[in-house]
């Protein structure tokens, strides 16, 4: 009997360690799932506003297209005008922005004889000045605003994912060329930006083909006008290439044309090493 116990015990050890081994081997072949990416089209509200501006991102390439792009270059055409609408003076600059996967942006001009840069790394931006770097308070203001709002109108609808983007539907609207439009006003949560709660900004969506028409800003300081003349698709996207910036005492009065701009020559994902970033 104690020979019979012993040879039973033993093949229940063995049938045990088999057994383990059968669900260890099952363990490892268990495909463990990672969790969904979390996309920032998320962060758009889901109501009216949200909606409008979802509609707006797919009219103009949809956020999947988008959001593979890595990087974007053009050249934008500032044409100041007089009072009159005459031009005054034109500058024409390279924008070169590393969209991923951290915000990089290089903006590069000639200006009466002396050759600018704006190196913005997300971390510092400065302007240059034939190579040496402005530290005066307007300079330093100046490379802040001109890199980080020129990516904010240019990357238009697509900025409006942004976190802390505060949304609200103001209704439907007549634009001063007689087309009918969403409203939507435009805040910013406090840290979301230089410009949260100071800056509110109205934007204007076709009420049929959801395409962005124009802006209505106002600065804290001042009020502005800007409307969309030209809209076109380069690489799947489309985004504005000419733009007319008007001062306006109030979004009912605009009183006079000061600026006309043009985006030229937009290429995405042409290749940008870090170094053309670095701070000097």
């Amino acid at each position: 009997m104690r020979r019979s116990s012993i040879g039973i015990s033993l093949i229940l050890l063995v049938m045990l360690a088999v057994s383990s081994c059968k669900n260890s081997e099952k363990d490892e072949n268990i495909e463990v799932q990672e969790a969904p990416e979390i996309s920032q089209l998320d962060n758009l509200p889901k109501n009216e506003a949200g909606d409008i501006v979802r509609k707006s991102i797919e009219s103009a390439g949809g956020w999947e297209y988008w959001n593979n792009k890595k990087t974007l270059t053009y050249t934008k055409v500032i044409q100041f005008v007089d009072e009159k609408g005459e031009a005054e003076r034109e500058i024409k600059q390279l924008h070169q922005y590393k969209l991923k996967p951290e915000l990089k942006m290089k903006i590069s001009w000639e200006e009466e004889g002396d050759n600018y840069e704006i190196i913005n790394n997300s971390q510092q931006a400065i302007k240059y000045k034939n190579g040496v770097a402005l530290e005066d308070e307007e300079s330093i203001n100046s490379a802040w605003n001109s890199s980080f709002g020129s990516q904010y109108v240019m990357c238009m609808p697509f900025k409006l994912t942004d976190p802390g983007t505060v949304l609200k539907y103001e209704g439907v609207d007549t634009l001063k060329n007689g087309k009918l439009v969403h409203a939507v006003k435009t805040t910013y949560k406090k840290g979301a930006g230089s410009s949260a709660g100071k800056h509110i900004w109205t934007y204007y969506f076709d009420k049929n083909s959801n395409e962005l028409l124009a802006n209505f800003l106002d600065y804290g300081d001042g009020y502005s006008y800007i409307q969309n003349e030209k809209i076109e698709k380069n690489d799947g996207i489309k985004l504005n290439t000419e733009r007319k910036s008007f001062k306006a005492n109030s979004i009912d009065e605009i009183t006079q044309l000061t600026t006309n701009y043009r985006n030229e020559d937009i290429q995405f994902d042409l290749k940008m090493d870090d170094a053309m970033f670095e701070i000097k």
